[in-house]
């Protein structure tokens, strides 16, 4: 038998690209755990583990609510995470426009994702253009020497 200590150890993914993933709420779950299991294997921090996992879903859940009109039938999104001297980086960008808040709206319990996002990411950068809207997330954080 041989020993478990001279196997190959696979190397860390220090990348995570997921491109046209459906933007409806069936797949945030299976993103989410990737996206985890990402996070974990490039940061020793179970805390900015968690904000990246709750961050990321927000804006996945921003994607599915607001970027593409009722009906509309190519609704994806693509994620990009990514760790680079000792800072991840976790992009969500879609191809729809979201809908604009209505300045007389009454406050709800909903609305509060970007709020979140701002929270729990050291640097959020929110660019929206003709071409979409991308969210931009970044949380330092040392990596796993695993």
């Amino acid at each position: 038998m041989d020993d478990p200590g001279s196997l190959p150890t696979d190397p860390v993914e220090t990348a995570l690209h997921l491109r046209a993933v459906p933007a409806v709420a069936e797949q945030a779950g299976a993103v989410r755990a990737a996206v985890l299991r990402w996070a974990r294997a490039v940061c020793r921090s179970r805390e900015i583990v968690d904000d990246i996992g709750l961050a990321v879903y927000e804006a996945m859940a921003n994607v599915i609510d607001h970027a593409y009109p009722a009906g509309a039938t190519h609704r994806v999104f693509d994620l990009h995470a990514d760790s680079e001297a000792d800072i991840l980086t976790v992009v969500v960008a879609d191809h729809g426009r979201w809908k604009a808040r209505e300045p007389d709206s009454v406050p709800s319990w909903r609305g509060r994702g970007l709020l979140m996002i701002e929270k729990l990411a050291a640097e959020v950068e929110l660019c929206r253009n003709a071409s979409g809207t991308l969210v931009r997330m970044r949380w330092p954080c040392p990596q796993s020497t695993a």
